[in-house]
């Protein structure tokens, strides 16, 4: 399954750009009927059953091994958990594996946007400003919540020393 899973979505994450992949196992189950249990005729219940990983975004190829082996890891245990409560269902054959492949766009920070109607006012900081630095923005304004925007130029100099990679924006939140 992996080797060739793995490149249908590296095929479609080149295209797309970042993909969302979800895999769904068709499987046939089986059991005895409560009757045959007893000891009368071996009457056997026959079930299709769908086990569905959830929605996994990939927007390099590093991370496709790693979100496959978490979808395939989830269907186990669903698959599992199924099997092995008491309820005497066996798993008999598989049927399918669905691999569906969307395209994934996150969301990214952009220019003001007001804030809707259904939030209460002074419930949330939108600091109005007319260029893409909203997340710079709203951390000026938490930091000196009066006149934050005197100064930009000292402003941008703090921005760049608070926050000089991606992965320090963690501290923020």
């Amino acid at each position: 399954m992996t080797p060739n899973t793995t490149v249908l979505i590296e095929k479609e994450l080149n295209q797309l750009g970042g993909v969302k992949f979800t895999l769904v196992l068709t499987a046939e189950l089986q059991k005895l009927h409560a009757s045959a249990q007893k000891g009368y005729d071996k009457k056997i219940i026959i079930t299709m059953a769908h086990f569905r990983s959830d929605a996994m975004p990939i927007l390099n190829q590093g991370n496709i091994k790693q979100n496959l082996s978490g979808a395939k890891a989830k269907i186990m245990k669903s698959l599992d958990q199924l099997t092995k409560e008491g309820s005497g269902w066996r798993l008999k054959r598989c049927i399918a594996l669905h691999l569906g492949i969307v395209q994934y766009r996150p969301f990214r920070g952009r220019s003001f946007i007001k804030t809707p109607s259904y939030i209460p006012p002074r419930t949330v900081i939108n600091v109005k400003n007319n260029d893409n630095r909203c997340f710079e923005w709203a951390v000026f304004s938490a930091l000196y919540p009066v006149d934050y925007r005197q100064h930009p130029y000292a402003q941008r100099a703090i921005w760049v020393i608070l926050v000089s990679s991606t992965s320090q924006v963690s501290a923020f939140q």
